[in-house]
């Protein structure tokens, strides 16, 4: 897949890292008017990997859950930083997947959000 293509499949992935991580932190000029374009193609290329393995790893177990496609997104990041909802709640999915999937999730470690002098967002 292209970039473009790649950003298109793990949009949800993205709109949880602007809502939770961007909208929220004070230290980044103009927040609402950034969106992935904003955020540095390294980073971007870095977080792709990552939903990449991500999901290379938790498949056999979502493919066996209510979660869709965009939510898996949400709740990977939203669960690998802490963000007090994802996977553990078990919304759809029953306890013993949710623990997998939290396990799965938090292994790849949480994302900081910072803009660079030059502007663009970077993901560490």
């Amino acid at each position: 897949m292209t970039l473009k293509e790649n950003l298109n499949y793990y949009s949800d992935y993205f709109e949880a890292l602007f809502f939770a991580d961007v909208n929220c932190d004070s230290d980044i000029e103009n927040y609402a008017e950034l969106d992935f374009r904003d955020i540095n193609e390294e980073s971007l290329v870095k977080q792709i990997k990552q939903l990449d393995d991500f999901f290379e790893k938790a498949d056999h177990i979502l493919e066996n859950t209510d979660y869709d496609h965009g939510q898996a997104c949400h709740d990977f990041f939203f669960t690998r930083n802490g963000h007090g909802v994802g996977f553990w709640e078990n919304d759809h999915c029953n306890e013993e997947q949710g623990k997998a999937l939290t396990e799965i999730a938090q292994s790849f470690g949480e994302t900081y959000v910072y803009q660079g002098d030059n502007g663009e967002l970077y993901i560490d």
